[in-house]
């Protein structure tokens, strides 16, 4: 501690000193006071005179009981100040040791909506947030009262403050009206992350003004006049933007929606300068519009491209009326041409024409509630997967995939070297074995296939069999996580430990509602199998007897060199003798309920 810092304690502990005695004697006077009037009351009768004296002596207290509600709020505003210096003490709060690069990193971590799979905790930075915002935030804005007197006295000099970032930005007006907006446009919803954190302290507020990438989530459906997307385009820098258009509110009409979409398209085009590159974007439309408002908003945006990069698009259509997308509609040069340069595209309950540029130069591919006659084509699925050979995601969600309207010969493999994850969820076998017979990917590492249903009319169990020995004979041996659930149970016990003798790197397993899941858990444990396993997850085997005594000697009798470190099963089978057992060899033990889906991958 300096000289002068302990001097300054020294003199704040003798003027605290003083002003406990004064308050004490203020305190004691005032109880005689309340003594005096008591035996006055006692008294028979009071004189006009004494009457008159009395009053005058109570209004003279009520003129400094007046001049008392000042002193409270100096009181008031000293205590935070001394809270604020508490906050931002470096020995005292250890995240404050952080250097500024390190801080803006939380703050982006945290700003995401997969922190969980990153393993970094920044709760904590939040958690002492919440603890101290009441106080620190008074002082925020009170200091930042103060910010803006000094600039009216010292023009345009920025105030400096004590190196903490106070009154770092000279437009403290327009921070507030974007900071603390409206009430009652936030009534009922959570404060944005960065908001939050720009709100703690002064430092945490100069860091997180500097953080670009706390401020790329734009609402283009935000009110007229869109104070608050022209100063986060601002801060944002030239970080690549997290644009939201979305149709929901029930109140919102299509004109209003239109107009207001159009103007923010404009604050869009401005904030971008001339001499510089596209601004990257990546567009998410949740739409309870007709599909023709969302082929509007694509052609208005593609009418920027010059000035805009569309890196990533997602459409979903919550009418779950999948609409016929004409090719005719899609056939804009400049609308091909910007759906040509995106990397990302998810679709639920909405598709392009399947011969579209759309489905090219894809990383990223995810296809939902796409049925009946609206499903691509054997041949037109083909296509698109041929035509993304930098594949690293696909999804497939209850989207069928219909027969070749004139019969050929089956496809040849495709090798997709990039994929890595591919995720089937709801499909029919037809759709579920043109997938798993058509891709090779002998880099997948994830693989999740749920609630498949099958076609009686076929022996579609030795299709399956077929169809998934010829697929794991290339991704087996690179796969590392694998997630299967059977709602039907027809996936027979011998096929699942087949496939799993193909998969010797698997280090996580997840299965739900499998049939008979003993034998497999008996084979993991006995048998060479899955010798890198450390992670295994069962659900929907509550009612399966000796599941336990199972799980028990999965993690007990194991011979592979790697243990068990997490599972996870439902608390009715986690429970008694076995669960104490289980929590001495499993150092991550987990009810189901209690678990997220990168929790198990993590």
């Amino acid at each position: 501690m300096t000289e002068g810092a302990a001097t300054a304690i020294c003199t704040w502990k003798k003027a605290f000193q003083d002003l406990r005695i004064s308050l004490d004697a203020f305190v004691s006077v005032t109880d005689t006071l309340c003594d005096s009037k008591r035996q006055d009351d006692g008294r028979i009768s009071i004189s006009g005179l004494e009457h008159v004296a009395e009053e005058d002596v109570y209004s003279k207290v009520s003129e400094y009981y007046a001049e008392l509600d000042g002193f409270e709020g100096k009181f008031g505003l000293a205590r935070a100040k001394i809270q604020n210096i508490r906050n931002q003490s470096h020995s005292i709060v250890p995240v404050h040791r952080l250097p500024d690069e390190i801080l803006s990193t939380v703050f982006v971590l945290g700003s995401q909506d997969r922190i969980q799979a990153v393993g970094l905790d920044a709760e904590v930075a939040i958690e002492h947030a919440a603890t101290a915002r009441e106080d620190d935030v008074a002082d925020a804005d009170s200091d930042e009262s103060e910010d803006s007197d000094s600039d009216e006295d010292e023009g345009d000099e920025v105030h400096e403050g004590d190196g903490t970032g106070a009154g770092a930005e000279s437009d403290e007006e327009h921070e507030t009206r974007d900071d603390s907006a409206s009430p009652e446009a936030t009534k009922g919803k959570p404060q944005p992350f960065n908001l939050l954190v720009s709100q703690v302290c002064h430092r945490w507020r100069e860091v997180a003004l500097n953080t670009g990438q706390l401020w790329t989530r734009i609402d283009l459906t935000e009110p007229l006049p869109h104070e608050r997307m022209k100063l986060w385009l601002e801060r944002s820098k030239n970080y690549p933007l997290h644009v939201c258009l979305d149709t929901h509110p029930p109140a919102t009409n299509s004109e209003s929606l239109i107009l207001a979409f159009l103007v923010a398209l404009e604050h869009l085009k401005s904030s971008i300068p001339q001499s510089a590159e596209p601004r990257c974007v990546n567009l998410t439309i949740n739409t309870r519009q007709p599909c023709k408002d969302v082929r509007l908003v694509l052609l208005e945006l593609s009418l920027y491209h010059p000035s805009i990069r569309l890196q990533s698009l997602k459409v979903d259509e919550h009418l779950l009326m999948c609409c016929s997308t004409h090719a005719r509609y899609w056939k804009s040069i400049s609308l091909s041409e910007m759906l040509r340069g995106v990397t990302a595209l998810h679709l639920h309950a909405f598709y392009f024409p399947w011969g579209h540029p759309a489905y090219s130069n894809l990383v990223e591919l995810t296809i939902s509630d796409v049925e009946d006659e609206h499903a691509p084509t054997a041949a037109q699925f083909e296509t698109i997967l041929r035509g993304c050979p930098l594949l690293e995601y696909f999804a497939l969600d209850s989207t069928d995939i219909a027969p070749n309207v004139h019969p050929q010969a089956a496809p040849s493999p495709i090798i997709m070297r990039s994929l890595h994850t591919i995720t089937v969820r709801h499909l029919q076998f037809a759709a579920f074995a043109f997938v798993f017979s058509t891709i090779r990917a002998p880099c997948l590492r994830q693989l999740d296939f749920h609630g498949m249903h099958y076609d009686n009319e076929f022996d579609n169990r030795t299709k399956f069999r077929v169809v998934i020995s010829g697929f794991f004979a290339s991704a087996g041996r690179s796969l590392r996580y694998l997630s299967i659930s059977d709602e039907e149970q027809t996936i027979r016990c011998r096929s699942l430990i087949s496939f799993l003798r193909k998969a010797p790197c698997v280090t996580s397993l997840k299965f739900e509602d499998i049939s008979k899941l003993q034998p497999i858990v008996w084979a993991l444990t006995h048998e060479a199998i899955c010798p890198e396993l450390q992670s295994l997850t069962v659900a929907g085997c509550e009612d399966e007897r000796g599941i336990a005594i199972s799980l028990l000697s999965l993690v007990t009798n194991r011979k592979h060199t790697r243990p068990i470190q997490y599972l996870a099963a439902p608390a009715k089978v986690l429970k008694g003798s076995a669960l104490t057992l289980i929590q001495d060899h499993v150092p991550h033990l987990e009810d189901i309920n209690n678990v997220s889906r990168d929790d198990v991958y993590q």
